[in-house]
């Protein structure tokens, strides 16, 4: 240490701030949990956390992003021509400077970067990814205490965080992912759901299955059996990668996609790279990833595709969403144009909030980089298959420089005519020449009279909701990636792995 420190209070930095903001009314982590063994976080017994402290950006770039498109293009070309945009729009390159030698001399924090970790940590990033590996830390940073719960294996802290006043940040984020059970937030409100399908469609008892390229089809993907290779694509994969199970660094992932092609009756000179390779492990993320590369390289096999995994599963390093799509922003090993992420962070960060800003930044960063940022997640419908009877959001989702895309559900013939809840509304109609049914679904798509389609043909796209009234279906890995949502995707992916 290097002289004493003086601390500045964080605003709105509690842990319901950063992760149960309109998801619980309790005011304290513990009665939010229900947590009854929290205590100060021991070394001894569990390891420590990383933390990213978000620096100011040398100049604002909201009023260049809020130009129109061609103004905007314009601004980055020059920027990018003259390798000024990062330090136009990064954060000052002294002030990052100082920082991370204040952080590292005077507190003794180690900094986490590309030279010890899967980290991003750089002036352009404004971001200083540092490693809490015992109490002392966490309390030299942050003035307060780290405190951790056994049963809930969580991390956390009691009212708000202080950071000294030579580490001025705008955002805040801690590498991990978590949100608290719901509060009824709608006290003497309810309602009672029929039981059975709560919507029309997707409700066939043997769905169609259909190949990527089937489904891009009835979407009328522009580059469906088109010989190109389009620029290097971007998937979020945050700690699976290419493992594989028996294959944790996934050195038959390449082969295994070549296969999975065949299958479907294609070729291609698509590579799969991987960001992160050293930190990703078999689990849980691996169906949900084959999912997304089962799409996108039967789609576009002639393109090559980037795997992120962020900081990994590894030591302190917990995965989180966030991390990957910083890697996919700021890796420039293998730079992307465009990036689809199907997985996300639990938390539901307050707005106005260092949580909220953090997350906020990094699609600003995306546009900034020229990036198509895809959002295909948030599957759980208005509720957000958040219990608190309110509508719900996906918070690292609501700034306006990305796509969300939505969550859709294609009926072929085949397997609506076996839908009870398509039959009489929808079906016997438009087969019977009903022409305001059949103006409806031409409405929605249909281009080919009813009586006329055959059985893998479109006839309804309906809302994505296969909920019942009595079974949670949960609402991971059933919508396709980048741009496609169609129910039966999950089958495409096992053919090969």
């Amino acid at each position: 240490m290097g002289h004493s420190v003086t601390y500045a209070p964080v605003a709105q930095s509690t842990f319901i701030d950063f992760t149960g903001y309109r998801i619980t009314t309790a005011t304290t982590t513990q009665a939010a949990y229900g947590i009854t063994d929290g205590r100060p976080f021991n070394p001894a017994s569990e390891s420590g956390i990383n933390v990213a402290l978000v620096l100011p950006r040398a100049q604002d770039p909201t009023a260049m992003l809020g130009g129109d498109w061609a103004s905007r293009q314009t601004t980055l070309a020059a920027l990018n021509g003259s390798g000024t945009l990062w330090s136009t729009y990064g954060a000052d390159q002294t002030v990052f400077d100082d920082t991370a030698a204040f952080l590292r001399n005077d507190l003794g924090l180690t900094i986490l970067d590309a030279t010890n970790s899967n980290y991003v940590t750089s002036a352009a990033s404004r971001t200083i990814w540092v490693e809490i590996d015992t109490q002392a830390q966490f309390q030299s940073l942050f003035g307060t205490t780290l405190l951790y719960s056994p049963s809930a294996e969580l991390w956390f802290w009691n009212g708000g965080l202080s950071l000294p006043t030579e580490v001025g940040v705008t955002g805040l984020w801690v590498d991990l992912s978590t949100a608290p059970p719901a509060s009824n937030m709608t006290l003497g409100v309810a309602v009672t759901l029929s039981a059975g399908p709560q919507s029309i469609g997707n409700s066939a008892p043997n769905p169609t299955d259909l190949t990527p390229q089937a489904m891009a089809a009835l979407y009328d993907f522009p580059l469906l059996g088109k010989n190109v290779q389009t620029p290097t694509l971007g998937l979020i994969e945050p700690g699976i990668g290419t493992a594989l199970l028996h294959d944790q660094n996934g050195s038959q992932f390449q082969n295994r996609v070549t296969t999975y092609l065949a299958t479907t009756g294609q070729t291609g000179d698509g590579s799969i790279v991987v960001q992160g390779a050293n930190g990703q492990a078999y689990g849980n993320g691996a169906g949900e990833r084959s999912l997304d590369v089962g799409i996108a390289v039967a789609v576009n096999p002639n393109s090559d595709v980037v795997l992120f995994n962020g900081s990994g599963v590894f030591g302190n390093a917990g995965a989180s969403t966030y991390t990957a799509i910083q890697s996919a922003i700021f890796w420039t090993a293998n730079p992307v144009v465009a990036w689809s992420d199907s997985f996300g962070d639990a938390q539901s960060m307050a707005p106005g909030s260092p949580f909220y800003q953090a997350y906020w930044d990094l699609f600003v960063d995306a546009a900034l980089a020229n990036q198509t940022a895809l959002s295909a997640l948030g599957d759980g419908g208005s509720g957000n298959e958040t219990g608190n009877g309110l509508t719900n959001l996906e918070y690292n989702c609501t700034q306006p420089y990305g796509i969300l895309v939505g969550g859709s559900s294609i009926s072929v013939l085949g397997n609506a005519v076996t839908d009870p809840t398509l039959g009489t509304s929808i079906v016997e109609p438009a087969l019977a020449g009903d022409r305001a049914v059949i103006w409806q679904l031409v409405s929605g798509g249909l281009t080919t009279l009813p009586s006329r389609l055959w059985d893998d043909q479109l006839l309804v796209e309906t809302a994505w909701n296969g909920y019942t009234g009595t079974v949670d279906l949960g609402g991971v890995g059933a919508a396709g990636r980048l741009g496609v949502g169609v129910r039966d995707a999950q089958r495409a992916d096992r053919v090969a792995w």
